[in-house]
């Protein structure tokens, strides 16, 4: 079985070169490094949004990553079944998005293990 999967990086991002790393070491298989003014998503069975301070800490990084071009389709892997792991960072994109509501409202089958984040202000 191939296993293949990406690493979105963001400006400021500290942990992509690791996530990068790991998932080669781990699936022996294709790792792509999606910079995140891209507009297209390849077809992958997990994508990585990275931590590090996006665009600076103190700029709200999730709610400015989660307008980077390539987050449509990132959202769009999600809602079709497939992996989706935010570290740090990149686990406050998710809640900045319309789909972060894992209910059922919104048809999303977007899951997080810490239950559901607060409403962004």
């Amino acid at each position: 079985m191939s296993f293949k999967s990406a690493v979105i990086t963001f400006p400021g991002s500290n942990c992509d070169r690791d996530a990068l790393t790991y998932l080669r070491d781990l699936t022996q298989g294709e790792v792509l490094n999606i910079w995140h003014e891209e507009s297209s998503l390849p077809k992958v069975d997990l994508v990585i949004l990275p931590g590090g301070f996006s665009f600076g800490d103190y700029l709200r990084s999730g709610a400015m990553a989660s307008k980077s071009n390539i987050i449509h389709d990132v959202i769009d892997h999600a809602n079709n079944g497939r992996y989706l792991l935010g570290i740090c960072n990149g686990f406050q994109i998710r809640p900045q998005r319309s789909t972060s509501h894992s209910s059922g409202s919104s048809g999303s089958q977007i899951q997080s293990v810490f239950g559901q984040p607060p409403a962004s202000p």
